[in-house]
This record gives structure tokens, C-alpha cells and sequence, in this order.
């Protein structure tokens, strides 16, 4: 691998994410690369179950909050540290949209926390990095 000049720094707002996201930002740091934060909404279960609409909105509301909240952190860290870094929340299915944007954006890196949120999300997806491990055409750095 060519010295990276682009990173995809991927989190869910779990504690995994931010430990892979300060390896990242070391990384990124010592190359001097840019930054892209990417956070996946995944919506999927809202789209598939009846539940009441206000209830919906409000969930959907926190979810935008968190995302924003994930990647504004590790945004303001890469920053802090000097690094060009830009926040990307998307909307899909995770390892697809991480995919999608790495190609998109020319990205030489991604880095992603093994463990990310689990219990259902995890029964009902699969691993996140083990998709993108196996699927991506640039190394990725999963941080266990």
C-alpha cells in the first residue's frame, strides 16, 4: 500500500468506533491525509415493521443526533490534530454504504471498530467489518 492520502474513518458512536477512530487520526496524521467521518444510518428495520408515525419521527430524530454526534467528535478530533476531515452521514445498508463511499471518494484506507452495536442489529446484519473486510478494494484497518 501506497502511503495513504485518503481515509475513511467509519463509526456507529460505540466505543469500538472511537478507539479504531483515534488509530485512524494517528494514521492520518502521520501521512498527512484527509479525513472523511462516515456514519450509516440504518433505517432498514424502520422501513419493514408498522409501528406508529410519531413514534417513528422522534426515533428517527434521535438517530440523526447521535449520528451527528459521532461523527462531530471524531471530526473535532482530526482537526484538533490538524487534519482536513469532512463528516458524511448516509443513509442505507452499512457496509454497502461505507463500500459505495470509499470508491466514490477515492479513499486508500478505511478503518472501522470490530464491535459495534450489537444484540439485534448484529443477529440481523452480520458484521459490518467483516463485510467490508472481505468486499473492499483498499486495505482496511479493523481495530479490535
Amino acid at each position: 500500500m501506497e502511503d495513504p492520502s485518503r481515509i475513511l474513518i467509519a463509526t456507529d458512536g460505540s466505543k469500538s468506533a472511537d478507539r479504531a477512530a483515534d488509530l485512524g487520526i494517528k494514521f492520518a496524521r502521520q501521512y498527512g491525509a484527509k479525513v472523511y467521518v462516515v456514519y450509516v444510518k440504518n433505517v432498514t428495520a424502520y422501513d419493514t415493521v408498522i409501528i406508529d408515525e410519531a413514534w417513528c419521527t422522534e426515533a428517527l430524530q434521535e438517530y440523526d443526533k447521535e449520528a451527528h454526534r459521532a461523527t462531530s467528535s471524531i471530526v473535532d478530533k482530526a482537526k484538533f490534530a490538524g487534519l482536513d476531515a469532512v463528516p458524511a452521514i448516509l443513509k442505507g445498508v452499512v457496509a454497502d454504504e461505507i463500500l459505495n463511499f470509499a470508491d466514490k471518494h477515492g479513499v486508500d484506507l478505511i478503518v472501522v471498530g470490530s464491535h459495534g452495536m450489537g444484540g439485534f442489529e448484529r443477529f440481523a446484519l452480520g458484521s459490518v467489518s467483516e463485510k467490508v473486510v472481505r468486499h473492499a478494494k483498499v486495505p482496511v484497518l479493523v481495530f479490535k
